[in-house]
This record gives C-alpha cells, structure tokens and sequence, in this order.
C-alpha cells in the first residue's frame, strides 16, 4: 500500500479525489523546485542606471555561458531573453524604481545551445545603508518543471527527493496556517522532527524557537495576527521576504533568510517557505565587519595619510582624516573608485611596476610617487603599500608620507654643495694668495725696509756734517725725504701688522664688558685730551679671539674721538642687542658722519676719505683692520648715519665661531 504524509491511500480514492490529490501534488511539486534555488540558481546584480556589475559561478548551467563570457562582455545577458519578455522586464525594473519590493517575472531565455528555455526571475531590491543601489536578479530554470506526468506516486517521489536533499528548509502550509510538510533541512536546524511538526498550526510550532530576549514582545498571539494578516492574505503574484533569527532545540542561535510565496493547487491555496541558512556566513559578515571596524578605526586615528584598496579590483574602501588633510581630496572624492581613476594618481608606468612588484609575492613594496592635490600643487611622497588578509579577503593598506620638504631640502642640498665646490675653489685661490701675501709681508719686513733704512741713515749724515755747506732749500728737500722715508717706514708696518691678524688665533671666553673698559684705560690719555665721555652698555660674554676683539674697539673708539667738529666733546655708546644666533654690538658717535656712498670704500685699506692729514691724521687702515678682525669672527660690519647726527658702526658675532 503506498502512503503519502500516511493516511493517503491511493487504491481507495475515487476518481475525483485522485484527480484533486494530483493536483496538489503537482501545486506542491512546482513550488518546491520553483524555489529550490540551491546551486541551479544564477544570481546578477544590476545597478540603478542599467548597468550588470555582478554576475555569480552558476551562469553556465543555466545559460551555456560561463561567467567570465559575461565579465568580458562576449555576451550580454539581456541580449538572451526574448524582445517582448525583455519589455517587460524592463517595466518591473521602472514600477522597482517608484517601490521598491520583490516581484518575480517568467521568461523566455535563448541559451548558448541555441534552445528557449523557461526561466524564472526573482528580482529584489539592493540597499546600502537605506539607500537603494539597485537590483539583485536571483535566475533559476523552470523549463523541466512543465514536464513531470501526473503520476502521483511519481510525483510523491520528486517531493520527497526534493524535501530530503535541499540544502534550505522547506515548509508547507495550507490555507488555514497547519504545516503539511517539514522537510529535513528545517528538522537539522531546528532539532524538530516532522513528526512533531506536521498538523500544527505554523505560529504555535514559532513560538517555540523565538530567543529569549524576543519573547517578552514576540508572543504566539502576536504570530497568529501577523500570519493572519501578512501571510495568509497574500494573493497568488505576491510573495514576503524576510530575515530573522531563531533558537533551535539544541540551544544554538540560527539566522535565517526566508521567503513565503503563495500557490493555488486545485481550488486550495498553500504556502510554501524557503528558509536559507546563513549562520555561517552572518558569523563571518560579523566577524568581518568587527575586524573592518577595528581597521577602519585604526587607519582614521593615525596621524600618517593612509588607504585601504580591496586587492581583487583594487578599489578603494577607505580614507583617513590625514589623508584628506594632505590632498585636499575627501573621503567620498575616491572610496568606491579604481584606483586608476584617482584624479591624484601618478602616471600609469608607477602603477604598473607597483603592480608588478605585489604580484611577485613582495610583502611590502616601498616607491616614491609624484602626485597632484586638489588644488593643483605638486607634491613628493614615500608610498609605502602592505598586504593584509582578513576573513579570506584580501586588502592593500597604502601608507603614504610627504617628502616634499624633504625633496625641496636635498635640491638646497645639492644647490649648496654646487655653491660649497665654488666657494672651495675661491678658497683655494685664495689660500693661494694668501701665501703669496705671507711672502711679500716677509719680504716687506726684512728686505723692503733695508733699503729705506740706508736712505733715512745717509739723510741723516748729510744732515749733520754738511748743513753749513747747505742753503735752506736743500735742508727743506732732506727733511721732505726723511719724512717721506717715515712714511714708508710706517706703511711698511702697518701692512705687516695687517698681514698678521688672526695668524695666532685662540678662542678664549671672555666679557666684552670687561674688555671695553680695559680698551678705554688703554686710550686714557686721548679720553682726557679731548674731553671725551665712553658710556659702556649691557655687553655679553663670548667665545672670542681676545687680542683681536680689543683691537677692534680700540681703532673704533680712536675713529670716534678722531673724527669729530672742532670745539665738540666726542661722546660716544658702546651697546649690543641680541639677534637670531648671534650678537649685534653698536659702537655710536656724535663725529663728522660719513657719506653713505663710502659704504665699501670705507674698509678698504689705505682709502683715506680726507686727504688733509693735517686735519685729521691716520693711514687708512683703521676700518680695513676693524672688517678683518670681525670676517675672522665669521661676523659682518657695517655703518649707519645717526639720526641726530654723527655715525654707528654695527657689527655681528656669532655664538658659535668656527675654530
């Protein structure tokens, strides 16, 4: 005797009931493998302009094609479905757009052998944080289920072949909420078995796998009045979409994705539910999401501008706040875009050894990169590119650091040291003739004045034995070249003592205070005899070449007193005043002042602004020793009108003088 659900025997119906148990038979039949989306299932996903960006691993079995003959464009999907049932696709996408819900549409599909087949296509709204991106097209082919004969022992077995082996649950449910089938998928995951589950009303068996924390406001009444007026209401061309989680018997907590689809079998309507199980993969998206956050979190927080690319089609996902602070560029301005389309990035030949590099299986790969901001400027970075895993997928994390400064700083480093090669070169010539001058200063010392000696010496023995035999104007020639040999005489010197400047340097700390008011005692007998008064300011303590420094004061000080009106009382300031790594010392007076046109002619040796020696005497060589002794300092001096007349000579010391 054969038996369905068991108290079903075949050779005891009548015609008529047999007729209506095939029927339902056939209804429950049809919805099964309608449903039974499993691995026959192709699943495409379509953005709101149109456009395929998804296609997924079973293209070939439904339609001869292979995913990849969709990927490169050798074939367009909707190329294959028939000219008027394309129409209407095209009109469920339009009625999508005003609301956006499930709908299910059958077509006709032209395979790769070149046979129709009958497909059925569930098309269900994509969103991505409440906003809707488009569309995901679940396509399973329906073409066999028109064949099955009516057999209804032969339908019985397909039922239960279907009911045994689907990976997702299946339950059916009459008119009147009573489960008539539970197959063995809903039995595994719930630890139920159909036994228990058949011949009860769906909301009460419910009721029994809601979590704990759901029962207070899932309650079984509240089940009764949703099915009631959710499911059972529904009409033949509607269906429910839904996601959840239940508590199975054996404790464990299931997520679940369902789908409730009415069919009208005979003059009965029933429901079938496809649950899908995606605890597995709901772990994982978890687990993944977690792990993003922490990532996510980690990459906003640190101060270094750095992205996440997703490696399988180096997309960016992600973008710090330093990233945004360098470039100008949002994050919005590149997640979601290639990373050829970076309106920043470097040209194709740097992607391309990037690339290149990463796919050898380098862990890390270090390049340095021209880009652009978005305001146009250039700048210099170190990008340093890092391979992570996470939950099977595969990232990039780009870390990139500015040398620009750095790139800016090595061409003045290069420009100097061009600058530094010349200056080595002057120097040379100038150690050179330097040498050159220590030779003529010992020339000048022993050889030059032998000469000037010898004249001096006779012009004093005609002096002496001939003046009686002499007229005055010989006498007056004899007192003009002894002059003029003094003269010589004291050049010559002068030009030594200038040659030997800085020749026995040695840096000493001293107090330049101090050291003035030695200066000023040194020249008491001046101070007394013209009246005049030397106020010393705050000076420093330095590093200095000591016997030179109170040289430079004191040919300072003389200047001063020197250069003044007649019947005036010099009154001259010593002060300095601090500057960037260096002191600034001010030496004023209220003299003659100079003309601002002699400010190089000034320090040159032997240049005398008044010729009249009578009036003012000296050699010039005053201000050329003062320029010497404070470039052997690695200072500057200089001069200013002061504005209540009179000059001051401004000169520099650095803190730190190169021994």
């Amino acid at each position: 005797m054969n038996k369905l659900r068991g108290d079903f025997n075949v050779t005891n119906k009548k015609a008529e009931e047999l007729e209506i148990e095939i029927a339902q038979l056939r209804g429950k039949l049809n919805f099964l493998q309608y449903f039974n989306d499993g691995s026959a299932t192709f699943d495409v996903f379509r953005d709101r302009n149109g456009n395929l960006k998804y296609y997924s691993g079973n293209a070939e079995a439904i339609t001869g094609y292979s995913r990849q003959d969709f990927v490169e464009g050798v074939i367009d999907l909707f190329s294959l479905f028939h000219p008027h049932d394309f129409r209407s696709l095209d009109k469920v996408f339009l009625e999508m757009e005003e609301s956006p819900e499930t709908r299910e549409v059958i077509l006709r599909m032209k395979v790769r052998s070149g046979s129709i087949r009958s497909v059925h296509v569930s098309i269900s709204p994509v969103h991505d944080d409440s906003k809707l991106i488009g569309y995901r097209l679940e396509i399973a082919d329906i073409t066999d289920l028109k064949h099955y004969e009516d057999d209804p022992e032969d339908i019985r077995i397909r039922l239960q072949t279907i009911l045994d082996n689907c990976n997702d649950g299946i339950i059916l449910i009459n008119d009147r909420g009573i489960i008539i089938e539970w197959s063995k998928a809903v039995e595994k995951t719930t630890g139920l078995a159909r036994e228990r589950a058949i011949n009860n009303y769906v909301w009460d068996i419910q009721a029994n796998f809601i979590p704990d924390q759901q029962k207070e406001t899932i309650t079984t009444d509240f089940l009764k009045h949703a099915w009631n007026k959710e499911v059972l209401e529904l009409n033949e061309d509607e269906s429910i979409n839904g996601f959840g989680e239940i508590l199975s018997k054996t404790g464990l907590q299931e997520f679940i994705e369902d789908l409730v689809k009415p069919v009208v079998a005979g003059n009965r309507k029933y429901f079938c539910v496809v649950q899908h199980y995606v605890t597995k993969e709901k772990n994982a998206e978890q687990l993944l999401s977690e792990s993003e956050e922490r990532l996510r979190r980690i990459i906003d927080l640190s101060p270094v501008p750095m992205l996440r690319i997703r490696k399988k089609d180096m997309f960016c996902l992600d973008a710090n706040k330093s990233f945004e602070q360098l470039t100008g560029y949002l994050k919005e301005d590149v997640i979601g875009r290639n990373h050829l389309q970076f309106d920043f990035s470097p040209d194709l030949e740097q992607h391309q050894r990037i690339l290149r590099d990463l796919s050898n299986g380098a862990d890390k790969v270090t390049v340095p990169l021209k880009i652009k901001t978005r305001m146009g400027a250039g700048l210099d970075l170190l990008c340093s590119i890092s391979e992570i895993i996470m939950i099977k997928e595969a990232y990039y994390i780009a870390v990139l650091y500015d040398i620009t400064e750095l790139k800016e700083a090595e061409a003045k480093l290069q420009k100097k040291m061009t600058e530094l090669a010349t200056v080595n070169a002057r120097l040379e010539q100038y150690v050179f003739a330097n040498e050159e001058l220590k030779q003529f200063a010992y020339i000048s010392s022993h050889q030059l004045q032998e000469p000037i000696r010898t004249v001096s010496n006779y012009m004093n023995v005609i002096e002496e034995d001939y003046s009686a035999q002499l007229d005055s104007t010989a006498m007056r020639y004899i007192r003009i070249v002894k002059e003029a040999t003094r003269r010589m005489t004291g050049l010559i010197n002068t030009l030594l003592e200038y040659s030997r400047i800085g020749r026995d340097k040695k840096l000493v700390r001293v107090s330049c205070r101090e050291l003035a008011e030695n200066t000023v005692l040194d020249l008491d007998y001046l101070v007394k005899s013209t009246d005049a008064f030397i106020r010393i300011g705050d000076l420093p303590e330095l590093d200095l070449y000591a016997v030179e420094f109170r040289q430079l004061l004191r040919n300072l000080l003389i200047n001063a007193i020197k250069f003044r009106e007649k019947n005036v009382k010099p009154l001259i300031t010593i002060s300095s005043e601090r500057l960037d790594g260096k002191w600034k010392f001010l030496v004023k007076d209220n003299g003659i002042g100079i003309d601002p046109s002699y400010s190089e002619k000034i320090f040159e040796i032997f240049q005398r602004l008044h010729m009249n020696e009578d009036e003012y005497e000296g050699k010039g060589v005053g201000l050329a020793f003062c320029k010497k002794i404070v470039q052997l300092h690695s200072g500057e001096i200089w001069f200013e009108s002061a504005h209540e007349g009179g000059t001051v000579f401004c000169f520099t010391i650095p803190d730190n003088i190169p021994s």
